[in-house]
């Protein structure tokens, strides 16, 4: 495993500045440096330790699964995210490794966030409905750390997904209602802030053009 001082001696700075970088102190270092960095990090595939003083094992044998913030009972009242943990916690249990769970946030400062949850403590992250362009990703995959978004398109290289074609989706269900003689349509989803609701409606929308539907024959319910 490489260590802080080959980070520091690949991108040309000194052990203190690659700390600054993987503690998220953005003001203690320039954008330049901060990508430099950034890039050593990945290529050498660094992981700091755990901020507890000691860490045993190289590995943590953990994957921490990342889910959006929701109502309370999630697991009871969002069926599709108790399937998905179900599916994580069977093959993790399989190979006899640990599951942690994190709920996402808006924090304030997202370098210091995967500092101080997931350096040192996860070997990798399973992201479950992030946004498109989630700055938490984003973060996640500068680091090099391994990361998987479910239920959203990956949106970068270096970014892997598991997800079904939501635009075929889309543009199935107006094919659908067209057969069926409709002259009306209503998109029903959770909203725009949703990656594969908003790639369903997008494509929903566009097949409907396509077949000479007036825009205000198309509405969409959130």
């Amino acid at each position: 495993m490489a260590t802080i001082r080959e980070v520091a001696s690949r991108s040309g700075v000194s052990t203190a500045t690659v700390s600054h970088v993987v503690n998220g102190k953005t003001d203690k270092v320039s954008a330049e440096t901060r990508t430099r960095v950034l890039a050593a990090i990945r290529d050498l595939r660094y992981r700091p330790p755990a901020m507890e003083e000691r860490q045993g094992a190289l590995l943590s044998k953990t994957v921490a699964v990342i889910v959006p913030d929701l109502d309370a009972r999630p697991l009871r009242h969002n069926e599709y995210l108790s399937d998905v943990l179900d599916g994580v916690l069977e093959a993790t249990l399989h190979i006899g490794w640990s599951t942690s769970i994190f709920a996402e946030r808006v924090w304030d400062d997202v370098g210091q966030t995967i500092r101080r949850s997931y350096d040192g403590r996860c070997d990798g992250t399973i992201v479950i409905g992030p946004g498109l362009g989630s700055p938490l990703v984003e973060g996640l995959v500068e680091r090099g750390f391994p990361v998987v978004t479910v239920g959203t398109t990956a949106w970068r290289p270096g970014l892997s997904s598991v997800d079904v074609d939501n635009v075929a989706i889309g543009a199935q269900a107006a094919e659908r209602l067209l057969e069926a003689g409709h002259a009306s349509f209503v998109f029903v989803g959770p909203g725009p802030r949703v990656a594969s609701s908003a790639e369903r409606e997008r494509a929903f929308r566009a097949r409907l053009v396509q077949a000479d539907v007036h825009p205000s024959r198309i509405a969409s319910v959130y």
